[in-house]
């Protein structure tokens, strides 16, 4: 798909679900973060640096399906986390500002 489509396609979605054993920088977690979808992702795997357990998404233990298959079950019951608007378009400097704002931080907050 092209990247509207694709975006249209992840903003209506209730969860992304990404059990990444490992990822240095999870890029579709920041694509589904800045258009306001949850996560439902592996602690530990970097996922857990950009995702809040409880607050913008669930994050399971690495290698453990009964735990990924609950926090699905959870979502699908209608868990439900705030969410955001998307960016009109994703142009960086939104996208990272809606991803801030998601987090609870203000613009121009340094990370460290």
């Amino acid at each position: 798909l092209d990247k509207p489509r694709l975006y249209a396609v992840v903003a209506a979605a209730e969860a992304s679900v990404l059990p990444s054993l490992m990822d240095n920088l999870p890029n579709t977690v920041i694509e589904s973060l800045a258009l306001g979808v949850p996560v439902v992702g592996t602690a530990g795997a970097s996922v857990d640096e950009l995702v809040t357990h409880g607050q913008s998404g669930l994050l399971v233990p690495p290698g453990d399906p009964e735990a990924l298959a609950d926090a699905l079950v959870e979502v699908w019951r209608g868990r439900t986390f705030p969410r955001v608007a998307p960016p009109a378009e994703m142009e960086p400097e939104r996208a990272v500002a809606a991803l801030l704002g998601f987090a609870g931080l203000a613009p121009g907050t340094r990370l460290v």
